[in-house]
């Protein structure tokens, strides 16, 4: 550094040295600030060159000490780590950029001055990766990166030798050595010098409120002093300098911001301006017809881009450049530019459409010399210009895939959804798939759907072509908008054939009723073509849907029973509550074996061997009993005795008597319990366990039979309960009289 600024006539009056490990060194640091202090009056540019982490700390420093000499500083105080080395200080949170405001930084990129491609780089970065900020560090390593794959691509990289695909990776990397081979990227053309050192243009940017923006003036190389026809003059006008042996531009930066409004704004002379010796500012209302698909790469279809562009009639990009005013519009703060258009309403809420996204870039335009004197010497036949623009993208205020899909994408998806269906048709002809067609069916439906959506997208785009009269493309668009709901319907359709119906079939053992389906199917294609006429035809579904609300009744009423028979049939053969053959109580009916379950009503077989025939929305309703659900089941048959006799004994009777009854099982035994004594006798519970509901009642009385006789047995007898009632007539004094009770 000492050395170039010598050789500019330079004179540098101080110096400070600092060890970066040192212990010290923020004691050094303050140090070197209170000695800059001192000599600040006669100091004029501050140059800091330190790394990011030191200069934080030596910034700090200099700036609560107040000193206001320029500083300036290298590229590694325009990085991430330089500016959240401050977030910590409570001065600047109050105040962002209490430290930085003012500090000139060399970056090899800054994003205001940058082109499209960079632009886009940073807004594609900062939303995938949320929370980070993309500076010239992030876009250098996508270019290293970038220039890595087309390497690997163009050199002839075979990936069997590995000390030769490097070396063929380092010779091709290495001829990179002119600007005519270079490889663009996002920061610019990627080329080397003969020393392996990346040439790349050094921009000076200047910290605003924080942010990083173009300082006023840029220098840049002049890459061919004969594109210069007066070289003199030039020099003279101070269009280009001459630091040290080299020539080199000086360019202009035109901070530029533009706001959108809805009033109509008369072309005409600035309506401020104002001139301080260094900055000029000039403020104008534009108003025009915008150009729609302002941008080529964007004509997505259903998608319109609005833009506006200008540049300088006189000045080439070497003396001047445009860079969006990034302050100046507020760009910094949490609100983005789109965010502020939707609230300001600059677009119309009866346009029934919305903005969804905007540029602001400087890009080059090329403009023909025409002879102009000035540029007969320059190799090319045109001149170079920066041009601002800023574009606007708006599209219809609903979702559809459409404003999604470009028109290079839809031919892909068209090509891959074909040949997916082409193949799963011929695979399906093979006699080893056939017991999978449903899912061949059910697939090549599903691709049918994105095959139609790049049908459309490309068809849309082609229709859009000036050439072509506007009725096509809106008949077409009416077409796509039918096929979709039919499709739909058709898609539906078969779904439910081949995902619910037949699955049901399976399960159940039998066929659906045919007015179930078709009901379906009717319902289907019905609110199909409800959506074709409210949606596509845009008419009132009002009297439709009050003629179709009648038909509906009338057939609901003539087939209300049938129906709910119907479903609820349905509702048990999925549910299953019972099956063939169980013995069940449904709600008050008698209780039987079930014979049959059909899609209108369920048949029983009672006792007493008649068919009862109970329709299934009554049995949907109705509480059921199923007494075959599992493998056994117990009885609990209860019998009184007199009190007087000790439960224990009573109990081992009964228990005894219940072994030796037949038909009941063994495992678990039977066994009996005291329930306790009432008003009138001493209960008991006999338990014993079936495995057939069947034989419930021949059990049920030699469970009787074998408890009478073995009570007999042992003296006692069942006890009978007994009410006495007495009667009296007329009205003379009632008596107690002892009732006498034969027992015989």
């Amino acid at each position: 550094f000492s050395q170039t600024a010598r050789d500019l006539d330079i004179q540098v009056k101080y110096q400070w040295v600092f060890q970066t490990h040192d212990v010290s060194v923020e004691q050094t640091l303050s140090k070197i600030a209170r000695e800059l202090k001192a000599k600040s009056a006669e100091a004029g540019v501050i140059f800091l060159a330190t790394h990011a982490k030191d200069g934080v700390k030596l910034v700090k420093f200099i700036k609560e000490l107040g000193i206001k000499n320029v500083m300036v500083a290298p590229d590694a105080f325009a990085s991430k780590t330089f500016l959240q080395g401050f977030n910590k200080y409570p001065k600047e949170q109050r105040n962002p950029g209490y430290y930085t405001d003012g500090l000139y930084v060399a970056a090899p990129l800054i994003f205001d001055s940058a082109n499209k491609q960079a632009l886009q780089f940073k807004e594609i970065y900062q939303t995938t990766y949320e929370g980070e900020v993309a500076d010239w560090q992030t876009a250098f390593a996508y270019d290293a990166v970038m220039m890595l794959i087309e390497a690997i691509k163009n050199a002839g990289i075979s990936g069997t030798n590995l000390v030769e695909d490097r070396q063929k990776l380092r010779d091709y990397l290495a001829n990179l050595t002119h600007i005519d081979k270079a490889i663009e990227g996002v920061a610019g053309f990627n080329y080397f010098d003969e020393h392996g050192d990346a040439q790349k243009p050094v921009s000076i940017g200047v910290y605003k409120n924080g942010a990083l923006i173009s300082a006023l003036t840029q220098f840049r190389d002049v890459p061919n002093l004969s594109d210069i026809s007066n070289l003199q003059a030039a020099h003279r006008d101070k269009r280009v300098l001459l630091m040290g042996d080299k020539y080199m531009y000086k360019t202009h930066v035109v901070y530029t911001g533009i706001k959108i409004t809805v009033k109509p704004i008369q072309l005409g002379e600035p309506i401020e301006e104002e001139v301080d010796g260094i900055m000029n500012y000039r403020l104008y209302h534009v108003k025009g017809r915008f150009k729609a698909n302002f941008m080529s790469k964007y004509d997505l279809f259903g998608v319109h881009i609005f833009g506006v562009s200008f540049l300088h009639r006189q000045l080439p990009r070497y003396n001047l450049i445009y860079v969006w005013d990034a302050l100046g519009m507020a760009l910094f703060t949490k609100d983005s530019l789109v965010e502020k258009l939707q609230q300001a309403q600059v677009l119309s809420p009866k346009y029934k459409a919305i903005i969804t996204q905007t540029w602001l870039f400087q890009d080059i335009t090329l403009k023909d010399s025409l002879g102009n004197p000035k540029y007969l010497k320059a190799q090319d036949a045109g001149v170079e210009y920066s041009r601002f623009n800023m574009g606007i993208m708006v599209k219809e205020d609903k979702l559809s895939l459409l404003y999604l899909i470009s028109r290079e994408a839809a031919a892909i998806i068209w090509v891959l959804s074909l040949f997916v269906i082409i193949l799963l048709l011929i695979v399906s002809q093979h006699y080893s798939f056939q017991d999978f067609l449903a899912w061949f069916y059910f697939f090549q439906m599903i691709f049918v759907f994105p095959l139609l959506l790049s049908t459309e997208i490309i068809l849309g785009n082609w229709l859009m072509a000036p050439h072509i009269q506007a009725s096509y493309l809106k008949a077409t668009v009416m077409v796509f908008d039918i096929l979709w709901w039919v499709i739909g319907a058709i898609f539906v359709h078969i779904a439910s054939n081949y995902l619910l119906w037949k699955p049901i079939d399976k399960k159940t053992g039998r066929s659906i009723p045919k007015v179930v389906h078709h009901f379906w199917v009717f319902t289907i294609y019905a609110l199909a073509l409800f959506g074709i006429v409210g949606f596509v035809f845009e008419r009132a579904l009002t009297s439709l849907l009050a003629t179709s609300g009648v038909i509906v009744m009338i057939i609901g009423l003539a087939v209300k029973m049938n129906l709910s028979n119907i479903f609820s049939g349905l509702a048990i053969n999925v549910e299953r509550p019972f099956r063939i053959g169980d013995w069940v109580k449904i709600g008050s009916y008698e209780e039987g074996i079930i014979e049959d379950v059909n899609w209108r009503a369920t048949r029983i077989c009672t006792r007493t061997g008649l068919s009862l025939i109970i329709p299934n929305s009554t049995v949907a309703e109705s509480d059921i009993l199923n007494f075959s659900s599992k493998e056994n089941f117990w009885f609990r048959p209860a019998i009184y005795v007199d009190p007087r006799h000790p439960p224990e004994i009573v109990r081992k009777i009964l228990d005894e008597a219940l072994l030796s009854v037949e038909g009941i099982l063994k495992e678990p035994a039977p066994f009996s319990v005291y329930e306790g004594i009432n008003d009138w006798a001493a209960g008991y519970w006999m338990y014993v366990c079936l495995d057939d509901y069947g034989k419930k009642f021949r059990v049920l009385q030699s469970v009787w039979e074998n408890a009478w006789v073995a009570l007999s047995r042992a003296g006692i007898q069942p006890a009978i309960r007994r009410q006495e009632i007495y009667a009296f007539r007329g009205d003379k004094e009632r008596k107690w009289v002892p009732a006498i009770i034969n027992e015989e």
